[in-house]
């Protein structure tokens, strides 16, 4: 019976570990009002305060709650990780080897988690400190905002819990009115608007080289031989060029440009 009972504990651990690691969908974005807002660890006053948000930012809300919202927090948060729960990639960043480790406020183990990250997920080391490795928060780090200080801008499909007898009907796409050229006195085919779709997926990074007002920095060439588009962090990106890796993110569309982008979520290194 014991052992039944610590077999039923370690995979509860295990899908609360897997859990922990995985991405969590944006529900919507929204700007900041006002200039100072803060971002607090809880929903409410009293919380400690992570950072401030300047008038104009844009933040990705994931969760409403009363009167707060949970953002993901900006590159400019304070986020702190312990050095031997990541291995060093280059002086700019560091790959995680262990399934799911905490993002702290501070460079202390009773600091406020902030967030979480998984293995193999690269990060971005901006400095060190005793034992710590500051860094650029992860996708999965997140803070509370008062919504009176932040306005919705914009809407992303977000994953559904839908009830078995229930069906959901397909979202029609948009489409553009015909548009007449001028020289050929013809009228275009209808344009469909690409929705924005989540994607994962594998292949090499390589550099997209020096393009004219480019979209994208990298490009990923996948196993079947396609081809696609990177936007994201340089300096992740760079540190992978030529690496085996999984790519979490959003396809975009971008005027005038042939290859489908993907604006990057999270990189992990698969080699």
């Amino acid at each position: 019976m014991k052992k039944i009972i610590l077999v039923i504990g370690i995979i509860i651990l295990i899908a609360a570990s897997r859990v922990f690691a995985e991405d969590i969908p944006t529900l919507y974005e929204a700007k900041v009002l006002s200039d100072d807002i803060n971002v607090r660890a809880d929903s409410t006053v009293t919380a400690d305060k992570i950072t401030t948000l300047p008038k104009g930012e844009v933040v990705e809300v994931v969760v409403e709650k009363y009167d707060w919202c949970r953002i993901r927090l900006p590159k400019e948060a304070p986020a702190y990780i312990r050095k031997d729960l990541v291995e060093i990639i280059d002086d700019q960043t560091a790959k995680v080897v262990k399934d799911v480790i905490n993002v702290r406020l501070s460079s202390d183990e009773s600091s406020i988690i902030l967030g979480k990250a998984g293995r193999d997920e690269v990060v971005i080391i901006l400095s060190e400190k005793q034992g710590w490795y500051a860094i650029e928060p992860t996708a999965n780090s997140f803070g509370w905002v008062n919504k009176k200080f932040i306005e919705r801008i914009a809407v992303r499909e977000a994953s559904a819990v839908v009830e078995k007898d229930k069906k959901v009907e397909p979202k029609k796409k948009e489409k553009r009115k015909p548009v007449k050229t001028i020289e050929n006195k013809t009228t275009e085919e209808e344009i469909i608007l690409p929705a924005k779709e989540e994607v994962i997926i594998e292949g090499i990074i390589q550099s997209y080289g020096r393009v004219f007002k480019r979209v994208a920095t990298h490009k990923l060439l996948t196993l079947d031989e396609k081809t696609y588009l990177l936007k994201g962090n340089k300096k992740s990106l760079d540190a992978l060029v030529y690496r085996h890796v999984k790519i979490s993110g959003t396809i975009i569309s971008a005027p005038d440009q042939k290859l489908p982008i993907i604006e990057v979520s999270k990189i992990e290194a698969l080699d």
